[in-house]
C-alpha cells in the first residue's frame, strides 16, 4: 500500500512540476520524464551533442585518431569522428563528425535524425533568433547566455580540414543534413559564436569536423 501511494505521489509531483514549469516558460524541458531530450516549441531535440560511434544500422564510424586518418577518411568518403584533443574533452562536448557521417547514413539513435536546415530555422523562430537562449550557461570563454530554451549548446569548437582544432570554448558548430546549393560548400551548418547577436546558417565545407545535435523524427 505504501509503495502504491509513493508511486502515485511521485506521479502527482511530476505533473505538478511540469505544469508550473510550462506556465512560466515557453520551453518545456523533458528532463523530468526523460533525461535525453528537450522540447522547444513544436520540436523535440536531444539535450546533448551526439557521441555515437556507429550508424543507426550498426555500421561502425571510424575513430580518426590522427590527422592523417582524418584526412584519409574524408578524402575517401568514409564516415569518421574525433574528439577535440582527448577523451575527457570529447565526453563533455561530444564527437566531431566529418561530412560523410552525415551523408552516408543516420548516426542518430532510433527515432532521431540529423536536423535539416529548415529544422534549425524553425528552432531559431522558437527562440526569437537569440543565440543566448540556446547557449549553455557554462563553458564559454566570453559572452553571455541564458539557456532559456534548455538546448544547452556547448562551445565544442571545430576540427579543421587539416586535422587541427579551433574555437574551443568560443563557438559551437552543428551539422544540418541539407546539401548546400553549391556542392563545393558541402552541407549547411549552424555556427554559434560567443559574440553572435543572432542565429544564422552557413556553409560547412567538406573537410572539417562539427558536432551533431539530433532531432526527433
Amino acid at each position: 500500500m505504501g509503495l502504491f501511494l509513493l508511486r502515485n505521489l511521485n506521479s502527482y509531483l511530476k505533473i505538478l512540476i511540469m505544469r508550473q514549469f510550462s506556465f512560466f516558460f515557453p520551453f518545456v524541458l523533458s528532463f523530468i520524464a526523460n533525461a535525453q531530450t528537450v522540447t522547444i516549441g513544436s520540436q523535440v531535440w536531444m539535450d546533448k551533442n551526439l557521441e555515437s560511434s556507429t550508424m543507426q544500422n550498426g555500421t561502425a564510424i571510424l575513430h580518426a585518431q590522427s590527422m592523417e586518418a582524418w584526412q584519409q577518411a574524408t578524402d575517401n568518403g568514409q564516415p569518421a569522428w574525433a574528439w577535440y584533443y582527448d577523451e575527457t574533452t570529447g565526453k563533455q562536448y561530444g564527437h566531431l563528425y566529418n561530412i560523410h557521417a552525415m551523408t552516408n547514413g543516420n548516426p542518430c539513435p532510433a527515432g532521431f535524425r540529423v536536423p535539416t536546415k529548415e529544422d534549425w530555422e524553425t528552432l531559431f523562430s522558437h527562440v526569437g533568433n537569440d543565440p543566448k537562449a540556446l547557449k549553455s550557461l557554462e563553458g564559454w570563454s566570453d559572452g553571455s547566455s541564458t539557456n532559456s530554451s534548455g538546448f544547452n549548446a556547448l562551445p565544442g569548437g571545430v576540427k579543421s580540414g587539416y586535422g587541427g582544432f579551433n574555437e574551443y570554448k568560443k563557438a559551437a558548430y552543428f551539422w544540418t543534413s541539407t546539401p548546400h546549393t553549391d556542392a563545393a560548400y558541402g552541407l549547411y551548418s549552424v555556427p554559434i559564436a560567443w559574440h553572435a547577436s543572432k542565429l544564422s546558417i552557413a556553409p560547412s565545407g567538406t573537410k572539417g569536423g562539427l558536432n551533431c545535435r539530433c532531432i526527433k523524427e
